[in-house]
């Protein structure tokens, strides 16, 4: 029983930090595309 609990927060855990991760690379990647189009205008 004690496993199993340990199993399941750790699960928990991991799945918290995939949701972090994956909405931290979604923000970077919106950034990126927010920020080169003024770079983009200034090259050209």
């Amino acid at each position: 029983e004690v496993l199993k609990d340990a199993n399941r927060n750790m699960h928990e855990e991991v799945n918290y930090y995939k949701h972090l991760q994956s909405d931290y690379r979604e923000y970077i990647e919106t950034w990126v595309h927010e920020i080169k189009t003024p770079i983009a205008s200034l090259v050209t």
